[in-house]
């Protein structure tokens, strides 16, 4: 049962890998994994649209939890169009699902839309996981092991 259930992981992790947004117009929030071990670090990178490119942004990056709270956060400044940065993942950290957030501060300090993706996060000191929670379009899905996955 857990083999079935770290599969399932890695398959959700695989589609959440991809780039959030669309356009030269907004930014595009881009992580070097969908999916990681408590104790590893997720390398960030937010390419800014042509607009603000040459601004010199400063840039938040936070990991949350499924209900919202506050984790990790680190702020860097953008250069040449493009904001790089890292971001811990704790040993203490659960498994399941969370979000890294990217926000752009204009020179006013006022955010200019928010640009989230999932990572999903195995704990390595876990030795069974029955059942994790992840979030389905807008409703939190217990996933467990006994689902016949």
């Amino acid at each position: 049962m857990k083999d079935l259930l770290k599969i399932l992981m890695l398959v959700f992790a695989g589609f959440s890998t991809f780039a959030s947004g669309s356009d030269e117009k907004n930014p595009l929030l881009f992580t070097d994994r969908g999916f990681c071990v408590s104790g590893d670090t997720v390398s960030l990178m937010l390419k800014l649209p042509e607009l603000l490119e040459n601004e010199g942004l400063v840039v938040r990056f936070q990991l949350e939890s499924i209900n919202g709270n506050l984790i990790e956060s680190v702020a860097v400044v953008s250069s040449e169009g493009w904001a790089n940065g890292y971001l811990p993942i704790a040993d203490s950290l659960g498994s399941g699902q969370y979000f890294i957030t990217a926000f752009l501060l204009n020179k006013g300090n006022s955010a200019i839309r928010p640009i989230t993706k999932s990572l999903l996060v195995y704990n390595r000191f876990e030795d069974e996981i029955s059942e994790l929670n992840i979030i389905n379009g807008e409703n939190n899905v217990p996933v467990s092991a006994d689902d016949g996955l």
